[in-house]
């Protein structure tokens, strides 16, 4: 350990404090012999050469530091040289600890960061990420909050954001957190075991703090903790937050699998695969000259594909139900038993009935 690690403000509040209790001049002396800090100015930055002075050494986890020396010879002095030493050492090993912590905090934050941006990780980071995750029942997501200013409610965003970032990180110490902008947090954890205990914290410093509205959503969830999964749960996350925000403002709390489709369907807009989603539903709207088969379609949807439910619904016999369920997949070359054709064909039906709501075309 090395000089360096001296801290010289600390230094500087050891010496003061001690000279409260001792007249006597103190320094504190690194590895080198150099003084960093001593009550005689004109002594910082010196070799200390005093040879008058009771020396005690400086350690922290076994390695010497350096050492404080107190001026004069007398028992009463070595003792309170004793003393401050000890105080010294308990000052030094927590500002060390408080470094490394430090030194943590922004490695994981630089780790999450990459994650929310697709950024490759380096190999200690991937590594580091591992071992987060190597437990059997990690169900990796992420979790966005977004943290905003009640109507006359005062206070800085910036700084409330920190102190729930502190929160959080020190309830879930294994989680992931990091700012994302000057009023979001995404925050990477387990969502099956941790999400509880994250949930009553926010609750509580809801409680705590009045003049800000925190609102939360899950990305998400996995088992796979690769970074490409990672990042489509984040992206998850603020799609939830920002659709959610919208459509129920009085909740605060949500999860992607509550908005999953109509995520999709927003976020088809800009998907390259579009036109394979729309393009079955097209050719039925073609061949559709009085609108029965689609709204055939939307009532069997309705009816979790259930005929005579759907039947009834529709107010149709059962074989002109099975007649119209026929030409929709002839027309559309889909085929309604399959999961994935249903899939297709109502993400594009829901996406069809929204543009017409709207004004526009399919």
């Amino acid at each position: 350990m090395n000089h360096q690690q001296i801290d010289t403000h600390i230094a500087k509040e050891l010496v003061e404090r001690a000279r409260r209790f001792v007249n006597a001049d103190i320094s504190i002396v690194n590895t080198e012999g150099k003084i960093v800090y001593s009550n005689v100015a004109e002594r910082i930055g010196d070799t200390d050469d005093n040879k008058t002075a009771i020396n005690i050494p400086l350690r922290v986890d076994d390695a010497i530091i350096g050492a404080i020396g107190v001026s004069g010879r007398s028992r009463e002095v070595r003792s309170l040289a004793m003393l401050i030493g000890s105080m010294a050492e308990l000052s030094f090993r927590e500002a060390q600890r408080s470094r490394q912590d430090g030194s943590t905090l922004a490695r994981e934050s630089v780790i999450c960061r990459k994650l929310i941006s697709r950024q490759p990780l380096l190999t200690d980071e991937r590594e580091y990420l591992q071992s987060m995750t190597m437990s059997s029942d990690f169900f990796t997501g992420f979790i966005a909050i977004r943290l905003h200013v009640r109507k006359n409610g005062g206070g800085k965003v910036a700084d409330a954001l920190a102190q729930l970032k502190k929160t959080l990180k020190e309830k879930v110490p294994s989680s992931l957190i990091t700012e994302t902008g000057t009023d979001t947090l995404a925050l990477l954890t387990n969502l099956k075991s941790q999400k509880k205990t994250l949930q009553n914290a926010i609750s509580a410093w809801r409680e705590w703090e009045h003049r800000f509205i925190v609102r939360t959503a899950s990305g998400r969830e996995s088992s796979d903790a690769s970074p490409e999964a990672l990042f489509h749960s984040w992206r998850s996350a603020v799609s939830t937050l920002q659709l959610a925000a919208e459509a129920c403002p009085k909740e605060l709390d949500y999860e992607y699998r509550q908005f999953m489709l109509p995520i999709m369907i927003r976020n088809m807009d800009a998907s390259t695969e579009i036109d394979d989603i729309v393009s079955p539903l097209n050719k039925i709207i073609q061949q559709d000259k009085n609108g029965a088969l689609l709204k055939t379609l939307d009532g069997w949807f309705r009816c979790n594909n259930r005929p005579l439910e759907t039947a009834s619904f529709l107010h149709i016999h059962r074989n002109t139900l099975e007649y119209r369920l026929n030409l929709i997949e002839k027309y559309s070359n889909m085929d309604l038993t399959k999961i994935g054709d249903r899939f297709s064909l109502y993400i594009a039906l829901e996406r069809y009935k929204a543009n017409q709501s709207a004004g526009s075309s399919l």
